[in-house]
């Protein structure tokens, strides 16, 4: 017998046993056991590393509405460990990306999704409860392609699962009928911007995660991390390489940003924190109809006087400010005068707050992604961005107390930390 009929009888023995494995499935449903999932996985990755020998074809392809990515760099230690979350042996059910705003997220996600082997997934589906997004010339809203609540999401799966009368269900049996349609199909969700749904709403698709099929994985983004069975990944800049490379891309289509020196870009780089929405927001500035800016430095002071409607600040952080809490609101107006990592206490005494509730209240704005901690949870800092946007928006909790010599006077004494000046606050 030669090598290639062993292996072809190899393939036969493999695709009976998934035979087996298969109707094991589908006599299981949900509480299909573990190692039967395993099993099944294994085996189907069996068979195509012995196909692949045989050189037979290219790779099974997803069935999959992913969107397509123009481009995409960086984030190789985040598509690691994502990989590693997606993986058959991996407890939970996926993996929470959460972020500030245009931090790439979403990016992030679709592109891990594509990496994904299809031989696990052989269904890629992607919904997403985003309502707005921001383009060069302003913020616009989405009204196509988009699920806005928990009901319309799972109809929307539904509908992609190839049942369209999921989405007329009784309300009460619509999650039991997805997670039914879900049981055999080995799917990766891609649920995206689900900060946007109600809290109640979020909570009970987290709930709904939490049993997934055991061959079914799941990425979430959100700009709010929560207590979930799954990991999680909060997304920082891009790093500096990364960044350039995404200025080179979008410098072929802009004969402005084209010019611009190293220098000049290494400023962009500065000016947006490494974050990709701001870069391209600031990179689309230049040469676009009605903007009168025609370097990158015309284009990062338009950001910092950008009109209502097209405030790349306001998008990332505005719809944050009237759901905060009075003490979180407190606490971040506080946090926005200091330039370098603040203790809790000295908060509240800005703040004008008992050290618990600003506490809390950190913690929260740490969860909602507005804010970094050590790993302590002792010490805070508010990015250069947020910090502006914060002294922008938010009252002054020195505004009108005659304290702000004193305060800053303490402050000053701790561990070399500088309170930045307000300039509305100087008389």
């Amino acid at each position: 017998m030669t090598d290639r009929s062993q292996i072809e009888k190899l393939i036969d023995t493999h695709k009976r046993h998934l035979q087996v494995l298969e109707e094991q499935q589908a006599m299981f449903g949900l509480e299909t056991p573990p190692h039967v999932v395993l099993g099944i996985q294994d085996t189907l990755a069996k068979i195509a590393e012995l196909e692949a020998q045989l050189g037979r074809g290219a790779p099974a392809e997803a069935q999959s509405n992913l969107p397509r990515l123009p481009y995409f760099f960086g984030r190789e230690d985040e598509l690691a460990q994502i990989a590693e979350a997606l993986a058959p042996d991996a407890r939970g059910w996926g993996m929470l990306i959460d972020g500030p705003g245009g931090i790439g997220k979403t990016a992030l996600a679709i592109h891990a999704a594509h990496q994904a082997p299809a031989e696990l997934f052989p269904r890629k589906i992607f919904l997403t409860a985003k309502l707005r997004e921001l383009t060069p010339g302003g913020d616009q809203p989405l009204a196509d392609f988009t699920a806005p609540d928990y009901m319309a999401l799972l109809a929307e799966l539904g509908r992609e699962l190839g049942d369209d009368a999921i989405g007329k269900s009784d309300p009460a049996e619509r999650p039991r009928l997805v997670r039914d349609r879900l049981a055999g199909a080995r799917a990766l969700l891609v649920l995206d911007n689900l900060e946007t749904l109600p809290e109640p709403e979020r909570a009970r698709m987290f709930q709904f995660l939490d049993r997934l099929p055991l061959a079914c994985k799941a990425l979430v983004t959100s700009r709010r991390r929560g207590e979930i069975n799954a990991r999680s990944l909060r997304l920082d800049r891009l790093s500096r390489a990364a960044a350039l490379e995404l200025i080179g891309a979008l410098a072929r289509d802009n004969l402005l940003l084209a010019r611009a020196t190293p220098a000049e870009r290494d400023e962009l780089y500065a000016a947006a924190q490494g974050n990709p929405l701001l870069i391209r927001w600031v990179a689309g500035q230049l040469g676009r109809p009605g903007s009168q800016c025609r370097t990158v430095a015309d284009a990062c002071r338009f950001m910092e006087r950008a009109p209502a409607g097209n405030d790349p600040l306001e998008y990332i952080f505005g719809d944050l400010i009237g759901v905060l809490t009075p003490s979180e609101t407190a606490a971040l107006a506080a946090l926005a005068h200091f330039a370098e990592p603040a203790r809790v206490p000295w908060v509240a005494e800005i703040a004008g707050l008992a050290p618990p509730a600003a506490q809390n209240a950190l913690d929260d704005l740490r969860d909602r992604a507005l804010l970094a901690a050590d790993p302590e949870g002792t010490a805070f800092v508010l990015p250069g961005l947020a910090a502006a946007f914060a002294r922008r928006r938010l009252p002054d909790p020195l505004a009108h107390s005659g304290e702000r010599a004193g305060a800053v006077g303490r402050f000053e004494q701790y561990s070399g930390a500088r309170v930045q000046a307000c300039e509305r606050c100087i008389s």
